[in-house]
């Protein structure tokens, strides 16, 4: 697996998640919600913060675009980019240290 097949797989992750997730409305005060949320279950989540999903799609649009002039234009300005990107999955067991 390359960085970028890598980062594209978590990006699915966090969309499919935010796609799935119940709006602040829908919660009201029950916050027992935000310590289960998350792909990795790992007691943070993505709404630990109350970030909102459109938020985290919008964020996930930016990162394919990023990505894409990554795979398709300049690997050398990308590649500081893109790994600081992925390093925020680095608890992933699919993250490569050569990465960091």
């Amino acid at each position: 697996m390359t960085i970028d097949e890598f980062l594209a797989a978590r990006i699915a992750e966090d969309e499919a998640e935010a796609r799935q997730a119940p709006t602040r409305d829908h919660l009201g005060d029950d916050r027992r919600f935000y310590a289960d949320a998350g792909p990795h279950r790992d007691n943070w989540g993505l709404w630990t913060f109350h970030v909102p999903p459109a938020r985290i799609l919008a964020e996930c649009g930016a990162k394919r675009e990023a990505l894409w002039w990554y795979v398709n234009d300049d690997h050398v300005v990308m590649e500081a980019t893109i790994k600081a990107m992925a390093a925020v999955y680095s608890d992933h067991p699919d993250y490569r240290q050569e990465w960091a």
